[in-house]
């Protein structure tokens, strides 16, 4: 199979100018809420324009299939595909001051582009051992992604105007307002990333109909990920020396010794002048894992136990380098050395190498149901299974000067000099899911009637969450919260209600809640009440324990669709129309209830609810086919995610309405 399409863009770049505010945190922290007279601003003139977001895909697939007898065959597959995306595809709803924006639109200063590409061999062995069945399935992929992305609104934020703004004194205590000014506030960001993905698996089962059955194996998995990011936000260039990895670490303060130690690195290289940070990181893990499964008929043919268990040992790692050039700025360290390389005045020097970030997990997770076949036309089942996620690593264990959880010198942070501070840990634990359900599938009105569904509880515990509380925890950091449970009740059915005219439904409704929270405790074992804390600024301290009853995000209470089909045969053809529509309520675009916007807005976003349509009808004729096709005929605006990672409301929206002409041949005849 070979294939090429393009698809058209829907966002639109709208001409704008950018230009620093008085309300600028940065301005209002550095130059006391007034931009400096000798400040740049910029336009998009040159990049402004309509559908800037259209995408290409190229690839192809082949198979090659030997068949070594009636027993034994073995199939090739080799896959390569190339992605080319312009642009972004979340329209700006909000731009850094708050203001809504026209639908369908952004304000970017700065091309935007994702390339990705990858190859993927895999083999499948089939065959059999007197009456087993044995499979072997393996798959090596390489994956490359090269992606750029506008970052301007960054300059809203309270640290930009450290690395775009510059007071040039010899003294930097006793400005010079005269002398201020500010450069370009025009930022990308830069990722280059590679991963590599093996997996191999040996299955072996006994024949569907033995009374007592069996499957088995034995699987192993390595995935390495490497990846570099550079933050190009730093643009008062003549003021800084041009960071680069680290070749050592301190020790801890107060002896802060030096120590030599190689560092990995994708990049070893020096950065150019305006890369204001990068994380040059190499990532990765392997699974071992075996798991068996036995079914038994208890009653031939209609009562059957099924229970499984998996072994597996999971063995996770990371090394590389994150680096910032917060004390490479020269007014403020005129000796930062050049270029500005383990810099120890800055804690965002980190080797990662030398912080020994491997840890191995493992254990069982199993299953177990049992299935009913009341009748020929009913069957009843429950299944309780379990599910885990491996942990992982924080770049870094610090929340940050001035927050009421380090044991600093500043008045807020007494509660945390007194019980030693509070330490996230650079390692957080695997999260599990257990899910108990219920569930039917059934026929009725001679099978013209199918009716299944399912009544279920999940309980998802020390479920993995990021922490971004600016003031609080500044880096942003990832622990083990709270326990979330889930109930809810899935139903589908098929009715074919007269010749040629079937409609087919389906609905979930759940209910999802944290219902208990993580228990955060200071170095000396006692409870932290949040209640009690003060920002630096004497404002309140959220509980980063959540909040009890809070829903999960991306977790709407109700999804359901409809479609109702409709064919025709005359003459010789055969036609067809067709219907459909799908509902979704209102969600949660994250469960994190800290993160604050510019202006001190919460980024947990609703995502409102919404019902789109899609249609079809076409004509065929033994091998050809046409149709006409038409999706979001409503021209909904639906709003699918949002965050604010790029400092503005970015939502991720739904195509725009769509209509298409589809022709098909099978070149069979059949």
């Amino acid at each position: 199979m070979i294939y090429d399409e393009r698809r058209g863009g829907y966002i639109n770049n709208l001409p704008a100018t950018f230009a620093r505010a008085d309300t600028d945190l940065g301005i209002v922290n550095y130059f006391g809420g007034k931009v400096p007279a000798n400040s740049v601003a910029i336009n998009n003139f040159n990049i402004a324009g309509r559908n800037i977001n259209p995408v290409t895909y190229q690839g192809i697939r082949a198979e090659l299939l030997y068949r070594l007898d009636e027993d034994w065959s073995a199939l090739l597959a080799q896959s390569y595909q190339s992605i080319d995306a312009d642009g972004v595809f979340a329209e700006m709803a909000e731009n850094s001051f708050g203001q809504p924006q026209p639908d369908l639109s952004v304000q970017l200063f700065n091309p935007s582009y994702n390339k990705d590409r990858f190859e993927n061999t895999a083999l499948t062995i089939d065959g059999r051992i007197g009456d087993l069945k044995l499979v072997y399935a393996g798959a090596y992929l390489v994956r490359n992604v090269d992606q750029v992305q506008d970052y301007t609104s960054y300059a809203r934020g309270g640290y930009a105007a450290y690395y775009q703004c510059v007071n040039p004194t010899s003294n930097s205590t006793q400005p010079n307002p005269a002398a201020a000014r500010c450069f370009t506030p025009s930022s990308t960001w830069h990722d280059i990333e590679r991963n590599t993905h093996q997996t191999h698996e040996l299955r072996l089962s006994t024949p569907d109909a033995w009374r007592i059955r069996g499957i088995g194996g034995v699987f192993y998995e390595n995935y390495r990920l490497q990846d570099q990011t550079d933050f190009l936000y730093l643009t008062a260039l003549p003021y800084f020396n041009p960071i680069g990895p680290p070749t050592g670490y301190y020790t801890p303060a107060p002896a802060g010794v030096f120590v030599s130690a190689p560092v990995t690195s994708n990049n070893p290289n020096i950065r150019p002048i305006g890369d204001g940070w990068f994380n040059d990181i190499t990532r990765g893990y392997s699974q071992k894992a075996a798991y068996v499964s036995v079914d038994f008929e208890l009653i031939p043919k209609q009562l059957t136990l099924t229970a499984g268990t998996r072994y597996s040992r999971t063995e996770t790692w990371e090394v590389g380098s994150t680096v910032g050039s917060f004390g490479c700025q020269l007014i403020y360290s005129p000796n930062a050395p050049d270029p500005c390389v383990n810099e120890p005045n800055d804690k965002d020097f980190i080797n990662l190498n030398a912080l020994h970030l491997d840890r191995t997990f493992s254990g069982f997770r199993s299953r177990a149901n049992l299935s009913w076949k009341v009748t020929e036309d009913a069957l009843l089942y429950y299944t309780w299974s379990q599910g885990f996620r491996a942990g992982g690593f924080n770049r870094t264990a610090s929340c940050g000067c001035g927050s009421p959880l380090t044991s600093g010198p500043y008045p807020n942070e007494a509660q945390a000099r007194e019980h030693g501070g509070w330490d996230p840990g650079l390692v957080f634990a695997p999260d599990t899911l257990t899910n108990n359900e219920l569930g039917w599938k059934t026929t009725w009105l001679d099978r013209r009637l199918q009716w299944g569904g399912a009544i279920y509880q999940e309980d998802w515990n020390h479920a993995q969450i990021s922490l971004n509380a600016p003031g609080i925890v500044d880096l942003g950091l990832f622990i083990n919260g709270g326990n979330y449970r889930v109930r809810g009740v899935e139903t589908s059915f098929i009715a074919r209600l007269a010749s040629g005219l079937s409609i087919e439904a389906g609905g979930a409704w759940n209910h999802s809640e944290l219902v208990k929270q993580r228990l955060f405790l200071w170095a000396d074992g006692t409870p932290i009440d949040f209640s009690t804390l003060r920002t630096f600024n004497n404002g309140e301290v959220p509980d980063l324990r959540g909040i009890l009853g809070s829903p999960l995000a991306g977790a709407p209470p109700f999804q359901g669709n409809i479609r109702a089909r409709y064919d025709l045969a005359f003459n010789g053809y055969d036609a067809f129309g067709q219907i459909g529509a799908v509902h979704q309520s209102h969600s949660l675009s994250t469960t994190d209830q800290l993160t604050r916007d510019l202006l001190g807005n919460s980024t947990a976003y609703e995502l409102p609810a919404f019902t789109t349509f899609d249609g079809s009808f076409g004509v065929g004729k033994d091998a050809w086919l046409v149709q006409i096709y038409g999706e979001n005929l409503t021209d909904t605006r639906a709003q699918l995610f949002a965050n604010y990672s790029q400092y503005y409301k970015a939502i991720t929206v739904n195509r725009p309405r769509t209509i298409g002409l589809r022709y098909s041949y099978k070149f069979s005849g059949r």
